[in-house]
């Protein structure tokens, strides 16, 4: 039996800022891209022995977005490592060159903002998730969501924001009404500042209509951010419809030093089943242990970020996690006995009795 709780996910603010260059005069096509460097050194310890780990990665990401006229837009991007999902790295490999034929079409979407309807947007096509959160272990900011989404804002000086976010996305195209698809929701809502404390908060929940072997189908959560001069702390809490390992927790603290520097904090408690489809769509910044996301982990993330120049960042990233539960512990609540005999999807929970990585990455964006 499946238990539905009360809890989800994340917060109101735009999506972080693109850099790009005009292509016509009146501005209607813009280029946009990055290039990121990133060398990467871990050790791990699992059942099958310690391992250690040493790799260098790039992507490289170029994109078109135009608006011919007030109410329709469309942007289309291109990425290194596409058809693999999560991950748009690729690795440096001089005998590999045919990872170079996996650039590909990363999004493309098409965007229709009503005049008549002041802060409505339609959105469909191969877009970023439109979920609103402090942390990307709900959703990977790299993994598409192909489908519509419709967002409305209302926007008050005295009073804050609120958006409102309806998705349906398509995660497997199955033919007629055999589609395994996403419903999603979500209201998010930002103070006026307070005594200069601006608070943001939202609620979401989301259903996946997917096999039964899953064992999170439906997920709820709650976010909370405040922020304050240099200063941040947010909070993502998830629960799941599962009837064990179903929480999942990001806390997070952030300080802006100066206009050049930045300090980030950050603790993760994901039982196993807590996110989406049991993690396939998550974050894997702690290094997956297949070409998805990743659960069954608790840990921290410590990050300096550096302004090199304009549009040129520098960060270093230091990763620690440990294994919550054993995943033959995880096989013998499910009935199953042991982790090889458990059917379904188990390529995101992490078997990795605990993981050390240190990232150094440079960003160069236009």
């Amino acid at each position: 039996m499946k238990k539905l709780i009360l809890l989800a996910v994340p917060l109101l603010i735009a999506g972080p800022a693109v850099a790009s260059i005009n292509l016509d005069e009146s501005g209607k096509v813009k280029a946009y891209g990055d290039v990121r460097l990133r060398m990467e050194i871990g050790d791990t310890s699992a059942p099958t022995g310690d391992q250690e780990r040493e790799q260098s990665e790039v992507r490289a990401r170029l994109g078109l977005k135009f608006k011919p006229n007030k109410e329709w837009g469309a942007n289309v991007r291109l990425s290194t490592n596409a058809d693999q999902g999560v991950s748009s790295n690729q690795l440096l490999d001089t005998d590999s060159p045919e990872k170079n034929s996996e650039f590909g079409l990363d999004r493309a979407l098409i965007q229709y903002t009503p005049e008549g309807i002041s802060g409505l947007a339609i959105t469909a096509g191969k877009m970023s998730m439109p979920h609103d959160s402090n942390s990307r272990q709900f959703w990977d900011q790299e993994q598409s969501i192909d489908g519509i989404s419709a967002a409305y804002v209302i926007r008050d000086k005295s009073k804050g924001s609120s958006k409102f976010t309806f998705t349906h996305g398509i995660l497997n195209e199955g033919g007629y009404a055999n589609d395994d698809d996403l419903f999603h929701a979500q209201v998010s809502y930002i103070t006026p500042k307070i005594k200069g404390v601006k608070l943001t908060g939202s609620v979401s929940a989301t259903h996946l209509n997917i096999d039964e072997s899953y064992q999170a189908s439906e997920v709820l959560g709650i976010s909370g951010r405040a922020s304050y001069r240099s200063g941040r702390i947010a909070f993502d809490l998830y629960n799941s419809d599962s009837s064990d390992n179903h929480f999942g927790f990001v806390l997070q603290g952030r300080y802006k030093v100066n206009r050049k520097v930045g300090l980030r904090a950050y603790y993760y408690y994901v039982e196993a089943f807590s996110m989406p489809a049991d993690g396939r769509y998550s974050q894997d910044n702690f290094t997956a242990p297949g070409d998805f996301g990743i659960t069954n982990f608790s840990g921290v993330r410590f990050q300096l970020d550096y302004k090199l120049a304009k549009n040129t960042l520098l960060d270093i990233r230091l990763y620690s996690m440990k294994q919550i539960k054993s995943t033959d512990s995880i096989a013998t609540e499910l009935g199953f006995g042991n982790w090889d005999n458990v059917n379904g999807f188990k390529n995101a929970i992490s078997n990795d009795e605990d993981k050390v990585t240190l990232q150094a990455s440079v960003l160069v964006k236009f």
